[in-house]
């Protein structure tokens, strides 16, 4: 095939989809030349919900750099080589119903609290797939009856402890009720630790923000769930507020360990930093809405690393000073959410909006997709179509068949359905080691039901627009990232991640109680 004429190939790839056209350019030298053509490349780009530029606006090579970024910020490349796996998680041998469990965020160590010890395991794989666990650090915390007292602030029922371990394994933070302990595991004599309170916090990163914007968290507030990110020296908590029917995320600590008398490996560094909080969603929600004059909520921020920088016109100002930036789902009233890149200044005071991320509910006005946009016809609805005596077996018939035909119509790249729908309380994004993709999982999605198990994930691109004429940079910017749904699962998905593999391509892996699902793109 590689001595076709060109004409004859240019005809074959104007029959092809983009995806199928960006494969077609690697094929050989002169499949690559074929489709380099600026016509084929328009005609393609055309199927695309995005304003396409005249064929004469651009030359050539512009126009092959103008799909070089649609394949990128569209992750062109990525949905025909995707390979699924599903494995049951594998616990050590003494394990007992009562027993917690937490892995490591790199995934090479678990933690274990049965009672009031505490044991982390390096576990790896031998070749017939078995696991073996390896003991590291064994510690007895104090009594449970004490440990209970201690975290519960007189809570009643049973106390429901949740885990983090650090990436060495040394560090174990054990939340409950309103309270967290973070010990050093490999802390020989006396158990100390480091505690922090709901009520009792400091802010640091944002204490600038004036009274009616910082507030603590409700007096119901329980903490659900927490792990240690940016190398062991934040700690992420996601916080249940259930009076206000609303969720935060605080991360604790000091990044700069100095400041603290210590490395952020050091309990030390832990006593002094878990006393302030570094990020709050709902002060950084209050700083956006008094910026634009609205209300606006936050929720399932995950903060980008410290070397992530966004290279747009419109956040020059924020690169010039120090800041951070984070993803999170942008509500704005019932009807219009997003996912959403943005800035916060280093005094915490200001919250700009660098990319907002095209979903189901930020309403695109591209006139020739104006029906598909109508959600009544292919979203399925979230209320049972049945009465409430009807058999559970219909009502997971119905769900599956809605699931696959989700599935289906995800064979088309540009249909709506590869777009999210942001409404769930506690949606779980989690970004690539190299900062350029994040995947969102939203509970509830895909399904028939929104109370049925389990949810949809959808990957997004991270990567910006690179630097070139103003003629061609204007139209590079009218590239948006449309997500693509990368599957539909039945399981109650507890944490998701996201690495790179050393081939060039990723693996999202999501967590649940006894499942673990991975998905190599």
């Amino acid at each position: 095939m590689a001595h076709l004429p060109t004409e004859i190939i240019q005809s074959i790839l104007l029959l092809t989809d983009g995806e199928t056209y960006y494969s077609a350019q690697h094929v050989c030298s002169s499949w690559h030349q074929a489709a380099a053509d600026a016509f084929l490349l328009r005609q393609i780009i055309t199927e695309t919900p995005f304003a396409v530029p005249a064929l004469d606006a651009l030359s050539e090579d512009e126009w092959n750099a103008f799909f070089a970024q649609t394949v990128r910020l569209n992750l062109l490349d990525k949905r025909k080589t995707i390979v699924k796996s599903v494995s049951r998680q594998v616990w050590p041998g003494d394990a007992s119903p009562s027993t917690v469990y937490s892995l490591s965020s790199d995934r090479e160590k678990l933690v274990s609290l049965k009672g009031s010890r505490a044991t982390v395991y390096a576990y790896s794989q031998h070749g017939d797939g078995s696991l073996q666990f390896e003991p590291v650090y064994t510690k007895m915390l104090f009594s449970l009856w004490t440990l209970s007292q201690c975290m519960s602030s007189g809570r009643s029922g049973g106390v429901q402890h949740r885990l983090a371990l650090s990436t060495d394994g040394r560090l174990l933070a054990i939340a409950a009720w309103k309270t967290i302990h973070v010990y050093d595991l490999s802390e020989q004599g006396r158990c100390s630790f480091a505690q922090y309170s709901l009520a009792g916090s400091q802010c640091s990163f944002l204490d600038e923000l004036s009274q009616s914007t910082y507030s603590p968290p409700a007096a119901d507030a329980i903490i659900d769930s927490l792990e240690f990110t940016e190398r062991d020296s934040l700690l992420r908590v996601v916080i249940r507020e259930d009076k206000n029917r609303s969720v935060r995320i605080q991360y604790l600590g000091r990044p700069d360990g100095q400041k603290c008398g210590g490395a952020s490996t050091d309990l030390l560094y832990w006593k002094e930093g878990i006393k302030h909080v570094y990020l709050d969603s709902t002060a950084l929600a209050a700083a956006y809405s008094d910026e634009t004059n609205s209300t606006f909520t936050f929720r399932g921020i995950c903060l980008l690393p410290e070397s992530f920088r966004f290279l747009d016109n419109q956040c020059v100002a924020d690169r010039q000073r120090q800041g951070r930036y984070f993803l999170a789902a942008l509500h704005h009233g019932p009807n219009s959410a997003s996912y959403v890149l943005c800035h916060v200044s280093a005094l915490g005071t200001k919250v700009r909006l660098c990319r907002e991320f095209l979903s189901r509910k930020t309403s695109p006005t591209f006139t020739h997709w104006t029906d598909d946009f109508d959600e009544k016809k292919d979203i399925p609805s979230s209320s049972p179509p049945f009465g409430g005596r009807e058999q559970r077996s219909g009502l997971l018939s119905a769900d599956a068949t809605s699931v696959s035909r989700n599935l289906s119509l995800a064979l088309h790249r540009w249909h709506k359905i590869h777009l999210p729908c942001p409404r769930a309380l506690t949606p779980l994004i989690a970004v690539s080691e190299d900062v350029k993709l994040f995947v969102v999982f939203e509970p509830g999605a895909g399904h028939a039901y929104s109370f049925a198990t389990g949810g949809a994930f959808y990957v997004y691109s991270l990567e910006s627009c690179p630097h070139s004429s103003s003629a061609l940079h204007d139209n590079l910017c009218r590239i948006q990232p449309w997500s693509f749904l990368l599957d539909i699962v039945d399981v109650d998905v507890e944490e998701v991640q996201v690495f790179k593999d050393p081939s060039g391509g990723y693996t999202v892996t999501a967590m649940g109680k006894q499942d673990v699902l991975q998905w190599r793109i």
